[in-house]
């Protein structure tokens, strides 16, 4: 069974090896959402909705959440944040017996990246 929390947050970046619209500053929408795997509990939840969430605001979302992503990574592309995401929602999920599946970071409606567990 897959439980999957979404999120948003804006931020800006520009990519500094690019050549073309984005070596510029902009800013974006991101929107995120984190998918862990498990089975329900005696309770009936893998994981109580509210929990799950306030774990990954918390440790995850904060941090990107209104910054320039250039003071933190040093290219923020997207698929490299995503990379973050992935290895700190992994970390996160381990510290709370969880199993992650799946990260997807989007920076707009129709561009995506998805990063899963057996990659």
């Amino acid at each position: 069974m897959l439980l999957r929390k979404d999120f948003t947050f804006d931020a800006a970046h520009f990519l500094p090896a690019y050549q073309g619209k984005c070596e510029n500053l902009h800013g974006h929408t991101f929107y995120l959402s984190v998918t862990i795997q498990g089975s329900p509990g005696p309770e009936g939840m893998i994981i109580d909705f509210a929990q799950f969430g306030k774990l990954v605001w918390d440790e995850i979302v904060t941090y990107l959440d209104h910054r320039n992503l250039n003071e933190l990574f040093p290219v923020p592309s997207t698929e490299n944040i995503a990379q973050w995401v992935y290895d700190k929602a992994e970390m996160l999920c381990h510290a709370h017996h969880l199993r992650l599946y799946e990260v997807m970071l989007s920076e707009s409606s129709s561009s995506h990246i998805i990063l899963r567990d057996n990659e």
